[in-house]
């Protein structure tokens, strides 16, 4: 076995001296810098993996189970958990083989054969998340497994994904959270981003992570913007697909996908407001969507415009009752509905209704102004009935301090 740190000049790290054994896999372990070595032999059938410490001497060998039986075939990947846990997809015969797991200190856990259990599996390259879960290959199928550090089947995390037919080997960087997947037949290597949502108590500790649904599903690709719901939900903008909500607890509750339902979203810039509304930029539409607080869709409060550009970002005043709205023109627009009568200041929602008494008068149409911190103004009308804008002509009327028009 020889050992490079250019690529270019090598030297010999280990040498066979039990000639009929020969190495098939090898994985370096980053928390003990010990390598591990899968190793088989033509002439039978058991194999096993030997340890080696940093001065290469041999340190243990995994070989048996605890009733003796032969824990290895044919080793042909090899890598370790973080709970120090090795993993090896270990091929038998006729398409057939398992992914088997002993603890660092040898001793056998389990074997995960397929899914359901023990329908079959042919494993190629495995790997492990930050999580301690285990991905591996399976040729019968052509899907990544994922499953629990227990072996518990939690979901197929690639079935037969763009750019891939046949995954064949995996590796996947803690530090970016990207799962890279080599394909057999088009001979190439896709990646592949997750994420995750992390909570953080006011000491600074983790105290939450959110990354799955209760199917080992993974909830987020890129989690891009993230707010918080009156009902204590979560509510993240998945700026590859979807607005993913779960609840405080962590737990799934819905994904909007556009409107209709799977149409297409590109979400970015996403906030609440004080009725625990959705309000979310899609950059796809050039508009700004309003969802309710379990998802339905309810208008498109901002439609695409040649003044606002595109949406990017949003905020939410509850006090104020203003939207901030961030543009692709790297200009910050603030919106308001006031009435026109008595310079009320109501939320921003569909459908409004106000109780006819004698000092809030019941009105057909409210205002909703525009303040652009660049130049120029503009203003919008509401209908009350539908909640959608039509745009008015530029008015060269002025705004007070507060930003309250000024008729």
């Amino acid at each position: 076995m020889k050992l490079s740190k250019d690529m270019k000049i090598t030297s010999t790290y280990l040498e066979a001296t039990d000639t009929p054994w020969i190495p098939q896999c090898v994985y370096w372990s980053r928390s003990t810098r010990d390598l591990l070595v899968g190793i088989w032999r033509m002439d039978s059938i058991p194999a096993k993996v030997t340890r080696y410490n940093q001065t290469g001497q041999l340190t243990e060998t995994l070989e048996q189970d605890n009733t003796g039986r032969e824990l290895y075939s044919y080793p042909g990947y090899i890598t370790e958990n973080i709970n120090g846990d090795v993993i090896v997809s270990d091929y038998k015969t006729l398409g057939l083989g398992s992914v088997v797991v002993t603890s660092r200190e040898g001793i056998y856990r389990f074997s995960y054969e397929g899914h359901p259990s023990g329908s079959g599996l042919m494993p190629w390259a495995i790997c492990a998340d930050a999580l301690s879960h285990i991905l591996v290959c399976d040729e019968n199928t052509h899907t990544v497994h994922l499953i629990d550090r227990d072996g518990r089947f939690l979901s197929y995390l690639l079935i037969r994904p763009q750019g891939v037919f046949t995954p064949r080997s995996l590796g996947y960087d803690v530090t970016t959270q990207r799962l890279w997947v080599g394909s057999d037949i088009r001979q190439r290597v896709c990646v592949y981003r997750t994420g995750k949502v992390t909570r953080f108590n006011q000491n600074g500790k983790p105290t939450k992570t959110i990354q799955y649904d209760n199917t080992g599903q993974e909830l987020y690709s890129n989690p891009k913007y993230i707010t918080g719901n009156n009902n204590g939900d979560v509510v993240v903008a998945d700026s590859y697909s979807a607005v993913v909500v779960t609840d405080y607890e962590g737990r799934y509750r819905f994904s909007y996908t556009g409107c209709p339902s799977g149409s297409g979203l590109q979400p970015w810039g996403v906030c609440t407001d004080a009725l625990s509304h959705i309000l979310v930029c899609d950059v796809k539409t050039h508009t700004v969507q309003m969802l309710d607080c379990n998802g339905q869709f309810l208008s498109h409060l901002l439609t695409k415009s040649k003044e606002i550009g595109i949406p990017h970002s949003l905020g939410y005043d509850i006090n104020t009752y203003c939207l901030w709205v961030g543009s692709s023109d790297k200009k910050v627009f603030v919106y308001k509905i006031i009435n026109l009568q008595n310079n009320l200041q109501v939320p921003i929602k569909p459908n409004l209704k106000l109780e006819q008494t004698p000092t809030k008068p019941r009105f057909n149409k409210y205002r909703f102004f525009r303040r652009q911190y660049g130049n120029g103004t503009h203003r919008e009308s509401v209908d009350q009935e539908t909640g959608f804008c039509d745009i008015a002509d530029d008015i060269t009327s002025s705004y007070d301090g507060g930003g309250s028009f000024i008729a």
